[in-house]
Parts: C-alpha cells; sequence; structure tokens
C-alpha cells in the first residue's frame, strides 16, 4: 500500500501542516506571541517543504523517473528486517568472519554463568588462546557446563563430504590438535567440574561452526570449499518466542549431541601447558 499512496500522503500531509499554520496564525497573535510565531513558521517551512516534494516526485515520476520510490521501498524493507530480527533473535550479519568486529572469546567466556557450547571442525581460535583456555578451565572450576563438539578425525568420513580434497588432512590434524588441548584442560579439572568433551563419528552432520555463551550465540555456517574466515558470520539471542534461531541451533547441536561419543579425560594425551 505505501508504494501506491506516498505521494498522497506526502501531499495530505504537506496541506495539513499548511492548514495548522494558517489556523494558528488565523487564531493568535502572533506579533505579540513569540511561541506561536516560531510554531506558525515552522508548521509552515515543514508543510512547504513536505507538499513540494511531493509534488516534485509527482512529476518526475510521470516523466518516467522515480526519485523517491527506492528510498521509501528500502525503508519498509529495512522496517522489515527489525521485525524480523525481533522475532528471530538475529542481531548482527557480518559478511565475514574475516571482517567481522566482535569481542575477543575470552571477554565473551568471562561473563557467562551457565552453559558454553563450543562445536566446529577445529576450534583452533579457542584451543590455541591461551587467555580463552584459561577462561574456560576458571568457569569449569566455578560450575559453568562447557560443552565441547568435535569431529573424530580417524572415523569421520563425513568430511570427505565437508570440505574441499586439499583440506580434509590439515582439517583431521587440527580436529586432534584441538582435542588434545580439550583433553589437557580436562585433566586439570576436579571430577565435579562440568567439561564435556564429545566426538561426533560423522564429522559431516557437523555443518556449522557454532559458539554459544549462556543466551547469545556465534554462528557461521560450513560452505564447501570456502574457508571459515571468508564465510558468514550470524549473532543470535535467545528471544521468548516457541520459535528463533537460537532455540534452531541449541535443539540441532542438542541432537548431534546424542549422536556423539563420550572422551573420557586421558592423562596420556600428552602435556600442553596452558600458562
Amino acid at each position: 500500500m505505501y508504494q501506491l499512496n506516498y505521494r498522497m500522503i506526502f501531499v495530505l500531509s504537506g496541506v495539513i501542516l499548511i492548514l495548522s499554520a494558517a489556523i494558528i496564525e488565523t487564531n493568535f497573535q502572533t506579533s505579540s506571541q513569540p511561541i506561536a510565531r516560531i510554531l506558525t513558521n515552522v508548521l509552515l517551512s515543514a508543510g512547504v517543504t513536505i507538499l513540494a516534494v511531493g509534488v516534485v516526485d509527482l512529476i518526475w515520476s510521470k516523466l518516467g523517473g522515480e526519485p523517491l520510490s527506492k528510498e521509501i521501498n528500502r525503508l519498509a524493507a529495512t522496517t522489515d528486517l527489525v521485525n524480523d530480527s525481533r522475532t528471530s533473535g538475529l542481531l548482527r550479519i557480518h559478511a565475514t568472519v574475516e571482517g567481522a568486529s566482535r569481542p575477543t572469546w575470552e571477554k565473551l567466556i568471562e561473563k557467562c554463568q551457565n552453559s558454553i557450547d563450543l562445536c566446529g571442525y577445529q576450534l583452533l581460535d579457542i584451543a590455541d588462546s591461551q587467555a580463552a583456555m584459561r577462561m574456560l578451565e576458571q568457569k569449569a572450576h566455578a560450575g559453568v557446563t562447557i560443552r565441547v563438539v568435535l569431529p573424530n578425525p580417524d572415523s569421520s568420513p563425513g568430511l570427505d563430504h565437508a570440505a574441499a580434497e586439499w583440506n580434509i588432512e590439515a582439517m583431521r590434524s587440527n580436529a586432534r590438535h584441538s582435542m588434545k588441548r580439550f583433553n589437557e584442560l580436562n585433566v586439570k579439572l576436579p571430577d565435579d567440574a562440568k567439561l564435556i568433551l564429545l566426538q561426533v563419528a560423522n564429522g559431516g552432520a557437523i555443518n556449522a561452526s557454532m559458539r554459544r555463551f549462556d543466551d547469545t550465540v556465534y554462528i557461521v555456517p560450513y560452505l564447501f570449499s570456502i574457508n571459515t574466515p571468508d564465510s558468514p558470520l550470524l549473532v543470535v539471542e535467545a528471544t521468548t518466542n516457541k520459535a528463533d534461531l537460537f532455540k534452531t541451533y541449541k535443539s540441532w547441536l542438542d541432537e548431534l549431541a546424542k549422536t556423539a561419543d563420550r572422551v573420557a579425560a586421558d592423562t596420556n594425551v600428552g602435556k600442553v601447558s596452558l600458562d
């Protein structure tokens, strides 16, 4: 409807503002009442401007141009995006991970009070971060539940279909390295700490990198032959809606975790210093 009537709205708005200015001018002595004079001038100026824009746009459209239509449509699309964001929980969309501005992982971990989920092919950005691993250790000691989901590099045929051929062996090696890091952390923790290490036999089932910190989740969809830094990044928060992106991705990970094997703390994984 806005596409059909916005010109009429412009014209009517301009006329109403001009008439309002005339009414004030008629009923008040604007020369002796500064506020009335200022209000009259503001209404008159706004009315003339809006009316002129509407008339110019109408004339231009008759000549074959659409000077305001694209902008009006863009504003309407922006409104739709805001509404979609509110219902879906989507906070930000970044075209690439590399170009995204985000807090460091250790800062996000530090803010967590309840639970953390880390899932991906490799998780090197966390496993190789001394600060992030130290913060995970502190949170595990504080009773925060931490769940780590990685592919089993030795029995994940699905990886052959999830990554470009030239990247598979590097991915397997990195998955081993990351599990070694998390396992070493697990060895250091007391028995009542809630660090859950999981390996998925079918690595192809891991079709997104996911880092959840309480009610906020960072999601990178895995795209065949596209490196993670060049992939889009979604930032999503939990909402009160029954169906939102947060619940969708958390449910996906919960189901994926049910198919995974628990990795017990192994004192023979090799010592990797976290200091």
